[in-house]
Formats: C-alpha cells, structure tokens, sequence
C-alpha cells in the first residue's frame, strides 16, 4: 500500500505537479479553451457573414448592360469607322498626305470614340468599375463635342472637301452620340474637376503638334488655325484661347451631367 502511494507521487514529481494537481484539473485551462474555440467559430461566422454581404451588394451593383445599349453602341461605332474609310479612301484618291488626314481632330476624336464605344460594347456589366474607364469615356464626350460645335460655329460655311455622308456623320452625329451615351450609361463614380482638367492633355499636344508642323510645311488643317489666313498669328492665340476657354466650360458641363444622369440612374 505504501510503496503504490509512494510510486504514485514519484511519477507525479517526475511530471511537475503534486498529488492533488495530478487528482484536480486545473478549471482555468479547461474553462479558458472551450470559450477560444467559441471565440474562433463565431469570428468564422462574423467573416463570412461580412464577406456573402459585401459579394452581395457587389453584385447587385454589377447589373449587366442592356442589349440595346450595346447594340446601338456596335451600330455608332461601325458607322463611323464607315465615315473615316470612305473620306480616307477619297483622300487617297486625291493623292493627299495620308499624315494630313490623321492629323485632323476630327478624325483622330472620331477614332478615340470608336474606340470608346466598342469598349463600351463588350464590356459585359455597367458598374462598378475602374474610375480611369469613366475617365476616357468622359474624355472622348469632350472631344467629340468640341468636334461638334467648332464644325458648327467656325467651318460649317466654309468650303469643306470632304464626302457629304462622312461629313454628317463625323461632324454632326458623332458628337450627339457620344453625349447621349454619357447620359444613357453615366460614370460609375463622380469625376472631380481636378481628374477632368486631364482632358486637356490631348487637345493642347495636338495645337502644340498642328502649329509646329504647320510652321514647318506651311499647311494647316483648319483655316482658322493659318496665320494667313486669318491676318496673323495674334487671331491664332485669340482663336485658340477661346476654343480653350470653351473647352473649359464644356469639361464642367460634362462632369456635372455625368452626377445628374448618375443620381438620376441610382
């Protein structure tokens, strides 16, 4: 009897405890690892909860765009690469520069909307989406309009050479087009003015472009933009300063429609 007693505490001063611990589990690790078990399950729970309901409002957000949308998008977008073909082909015929004819705005904002609208066409849900998408959509809506009024106000009258359809379509279409997508399908997100004020960019590098080259080889592609032809290059800065300004306008005009139509779609 003894010796089982003696070999008993033996064993348990072998293991580091004394004869009532070996008897008496400690309550706080039993307590304590029961409540840790909880304390992972529930934050599972909690995570995954948090998790289905963010994917949920995600893809309540991401409806997909509507089949006429894109439709109409494909349609604009082949009619005005028809345009571009059919007074590049007359050009050709002409024998003109090829370089003269990509260097016009028209043509190279009609080129960017192409390319707006296709992207706009395949792309298979509405929103959300990257802000730098609703950022070059927004800029070709500048382009385009810019396209739209500078051919009412400063060309219409002048003796274009140009193919009567291509003329309606680029010049005169296009620009209502591209305004009305902005208004059907908004910006997923508000664009700043300060973000807008990156439109800019690409009309600026393309005066820098005309008026040095057209220094160069003595051709412009609009009139108002010649010195000759217009007595000077003080009416040149006027006239580029005002085109400026009202592209200003316009860059807030497009910005504040974009908030509207999108509240407006919700």
């Amino acid at each position: 009897m003894e010796h089982g007693v003696r070999w008993r505490v033996q064993t348990s001063v072998l293991l580091g405890a004394t004869p009532r611990e070996t008897r008496r589990p400690s309550s706080t690790g039993d307590r304590s690892q029961p409540q840790s078990v909880i304390t992972v399950v529930q934050n599972f729970i909690a995570g995954q909860s948090d998790y289905i309901s963010s994917h949920r409002k995600e893809a309540e957000m991401r409806s997909p765009v509507s089949w006429w949308i894109r439709g109409y998008r494909l349609l604009f977008a082949a009619l005005a690469s028809v345009a571009v073909l059919a007074q590049l082909m007359q050009s050709i015929d002409a024998d003109r520069s090829t370089v003269d004819f990509f260097s016009y705005f028209t043509i190279q904002s009609n080129l960017i909307a192409i390319g707006v609208l296709l992207w706009g066409a395949l792309k298979a849900f509405r929103a959300p989406g990257p802000l730098s998408r609703d950022v070059i959509r927004g800029a070709a809506v500048l382009y385009l309009a810019v396209t739209g009024i500078v051919f009412a106000a400063l060309l219409s009258g002048q003796p274009l050479v140009t193919v009567p359809f291509s003329n309606s379509v680029l010049h005169k279409l296009m620009p209502i087009v591209m305004v009305a997508d902005w208004i059907i399908d908004p910006p997923s997100e508000d664009i700043d003015l300060r973000t807008a004020l990156l439109w800019y960019t690409y009309p600026v590098i393309w005066l820098l472009y005309t008026m040095i080259r057209g220094a160069l080889i003595g051709w412009y592609p609009y009139p108002f933009l010649d010195p000759a032809a217009v007595d000077g290059m003080g009416n040149v800065l006027g006239i580029t300063a005002l085109l400026l300004t009202a592209a200003a306008v316009l860059i807030a005009a497009i910005v504040a429609i974009g908030r509207a139509a999108r509240r407006r779609v919700g």
